[in-house]
């Protein structure tokens, strides 16, 4: 084996420059929110219903989020340097892993108060004050979503922050629900829907952890498997061993590659190391990667 020839690509005019955020309407939502938060816990507390405290524990959590959405959003959008060159835009995925661990704390804390409950209950909530309250959450929280579904969901931090909103809808709907079943006379309505809301919060969170994890953890992202890549690159006229292949994400949409070839002893390098990006180019769509050509004379060099 002789001589090295390495290149690394950027197709197109793609470089590390981070993807638009989704600022504003992240800023919008935090906002309403909180807002909303101070409204439920009140009347929470003054009505004594299960439903409406932890929906609103899941506001205050969902305040929290939010704000950690909105900061890694800001820090994303920040140019690439010498000391970061691919710039932040992983803060994306660290501001969802951080939500989806929130999401969990928040499941965990309502289900061990409606075990409390249930131990020793208490006298329902009055129906119409939790109706009230929840049919105005619900419709913050649709008009919350409507507003965040319009940003890019390909970005992960994004959709932790619909994940959030989405969430607090269905709490919003489960205490109209429970408002429901209480005036028809079954007070255990305010716990049971506090805690089955428990459990879609923490499926919510699961599946949030689960990507965001796969992406902190360098996987391939979906859509492109490593095994055709590798199949691919040593089918390219003149390569006679691809290794040392990798393919992961930054933010868990688009791809980067990096690969050592080696050319067989009367293959040209550079026509090998142009086919190989043209093949990564336009058939996986990959725009970042790096090839090293491993160049074999024969008889040596």
């Amino acid at each position: 084996m002789g001589a090295h020839a390495h290149d690394h690509a950027h197709g197109g005019h793609h470089h590390h420059h981070p993807a638009p955020g989704a600022g504003g309407a992240l800023t919008w939502v935090l906002v309403a929110n909180l807002g909303f938060f101070f409204v439920e816990a009140s009347i929470g507390l003054w009505t004594g219903s299960l439903a409406l405290l932890s929906d609103a524990g899941h506001a205050l959590g969902d305040v929290g989020a939010l704000s950690i959405a909105v900061i890694a959003d800001r820090l994303a959008r920040r140019p690439p340097s010498a000391r970061w060159s691919f710039g932040l835009v992983r803060m994306r995925v660290l501001g969802a892993f951080v939500n989806g661990m929130a999401l969990a704390a928040i499941a965990g804390s309502i289900l061990t108060e409606a075990v409390h409950r249930m131990a020793q209950p208490a006298a329902p909530p009055p129906w119409n004050a939790v109706a009230i309250v929840g049919a105005i959450g619900l419709a913050l929280n649709l008009g919350s979503a409507a507003m965040l579904a319009r940003g890019d969901r390909g970005d992960v931090n994004l959709r932790a922050a619909l994940a959030h909103v989405l969430v607090d809808a269905l709490g919003s709907v489960a205490a109209v629900v429970a408002a429901i079943l209480i005036w028809a006379g079954h007070g255990w309505a305010d716990v049971a829907v506090g805690a089955v809301m428990a459990a879609l919060v923490l499926r919510t969170a699961w599946v949030l952890m689960r990507d965001t994890a796969t992406i902190l953890l360098e996987s391939a992202p979906a859509g492109i498997d490593p095994v055709h890549v590798g199949q691919a690159l040593a089918a390219v006229p003149g390569v006679e061993d691809v290794h040392d292949l990798h393919v992961w994400s930054l933010d868990g949409r688009h791809a980067l590659v990096s690969a050592h070839l080696r050319t067989e002893p009367d293959a040209a390098p550079d026509a090998v190391q142009r086919e190989a990006h043209r093949l990564l180019e336009e058939v996986f769509h990959v725009h970042h990667r790096t090839l090293q050509v491993e160049i074999t004379c024969r008889g040596g060099c």
